[in-house]
């Protein structure tokens, strides 16, 4: 994959490594502030996205919420709303296997099945 991803002001955008092009560019709900009308300046409510990828998936939360979006086009494709956990930064983590790496899963799998 040749594209970085960044989160600000409640968006993500890819952007192509090479080029330095945005290559797609999703707006999230907005920020705990515009979520009660109100108009936060400041710390409190900004919309700081966090953001991981697998490489298929990339997977960002801001405002309490955690979002999973198709890495090549930027298609929203679930929302969980993290009930009771609050508004705080959250750190993301994604796992993802390199080719290699599901060929010897794949092997060790195998195997176990086999009984060796």
């Amino acid at each position: 994959m040749k594209t970085v991803f960044a989160g600000i002001s409640n968006q993500v955008v890819a952007i192509d490594k090479t080029t330095g092009q945005t290559v797609w560019q999703t707006k999230l709900e907005g920020n705990f502030g515009e979520n009660l009308g109100e108009k936060i300046v400041g710390g409190f409510g900004q919309p700081f996205v966090t953001l991981a990828t697998d490489g298929q998936f990339v997977f960002a939360h801001t405002s309490g919420k955690i979002y999973c979006l198709e890495a090549e086009t930027g298609k929203p494709l679930w929302k969980n709303d993290l009930p009771g956990l609050g508004f705080g930064t959250a750190t993301l983590c994604a796992l993802s296997m390199t080719p290699d790496a599901a060929a010897v899963a794949a092997h060790i799998a195998e195997k176990r099945r086999a009984g060796s």
